[in-house]
């Protein structure tokens, strides 16, 4: 879940405020380009309250939410930001021996047989930086992934590229299957794949092994932007074997971050979830998704959640 007081806890001093005290209040960062002066009396205000908050000065008026105050304070990216909210839980002890092995680099050819990647496979991981003048593919990719918030993470999902498949990043999902996904918005088409995937492919499956808590998205790309506890449907439908796999996890708590619009699908899956006994809470997306926008509601879903969601469905 978000936690903005650990990100305060890492670059502020601070108080605490309110009855009961739950809220926090730093010097405001901000006061001396606003109103020209440092502030030392505490006056930014923010609120604990995940359904809220908000972050205000009540010297030079600045106002935003966590997100946007990571933003400013750090000049990072959107997705970069959410990495400093989002508590990722601790990985099950009982699982510690399994995550180490899971993580570690394996060699090209274990992973081109794991999922039969095309012949021409490179991992980026593995590409010498004195060869991208050489390889403009993987210093294309590179780019790319960098301004997704990704690089850090070719590593850990064995990206790649092929000649083969052109300017594409390959992302290697499960099973055998993979996804190469274009680096320029006017290629067609936006994926290029092996085969059909199974209907039961899920995108980082290993999660629901190793965390408690795990969140769903709709792509990979949301799915490494929120964290190592997130998988990825890949495509907006849960078929009844994904859900299957999900119900039937050691996971007990899911968070369902499904991009703009995709009410029905947020509901089939919530409410297979719930009937399992698992804890349910839905981050419904205004627009874009967890990769790249911050407007969301964080609801705990429940049947008043649902009928809500059905009625801005039909409306």
């Amino acid at each position: 879940m978000y936690n903005v007081e650990q990100f305060v806890a890492r670059n502020f001093d601070y108080k605490y405020y309110g009855n009961p005290p739950t809220d926090l209040s730093v010097c405001c960062p901000f006061c001396a380009e606003r109103v020209g002066s440092d502030d030392d009396k505490y006056h930014l205000k923010i609120h604990m309250d995940p359904d809220k908050q908000v972050v205000h000065c009540f010297r030079c008026d600045y106002s935003t939410n966590w997100v946007g105050f990571v933003i400013a304070v750090m000049g990072v990216t959107y997705i970069e930001a959410l990495s400093e909210l989002y508590v990722t839980p601790r990985v099950r002890s009982d699982m510690e021996d399994y995550v180490r092995s899971k993580f570690a680099p394996k060699p090209l050819d274990v992973i081109s047989k794991e999922f039969d990647l095309p012949d021409d496979f490179q991992l980026l991981s593995v590409t010498n930086l004195c060869d991208i003048p050489k390889s403009p593919l993987a210093a294309r990719a590179r780019m790319y992934l960098r301004k997704r918030g990704a690089l850090k993470d070719a590593i850990k999902h064995n990206l790649g590229v092929a000649e083969s498949v052109g300017f594409r990043v390959i992302i290697p999902i499960e099973k055998g299957y993979w996804q190469a996904r274009r680096l320029f918005s006017w290629m067609e088409p936006k994926y290029l794949n092996p085969s059909e995937p199974a209907t039961d492919i899920l995108f980082n499956a290993a999660a629901l092994e190793m965390y408690d808590e795990v969140v769903v998205c709709e792509g990979f790309f949301s799915a490494i932007a929120v964290g190592d506890n997130a998988v990825a449907l890949i495509g907006k439908e849960p078929t009844k074997e994904k859900i299957a796999r999900l119900v039937s996890s050691n996971a007990s708590s899911f968070i369902i971050a499904l991009e703009a619009g995709a009410f029905l699908s947020m509901g089939k899956l919530a409410d297979a979830l719930r009937r399992a006994g698992k804890q349910v809470t839905i981050w419904k997306y205004e627009t874009g998704d967890p990769a790249d926008n911050n407007n969301y509601e964080e609801i705990s879903y429940d049947l008043k959640a649902k009928v809500s969601m059905l009625l801005k469905q039909y409306s």
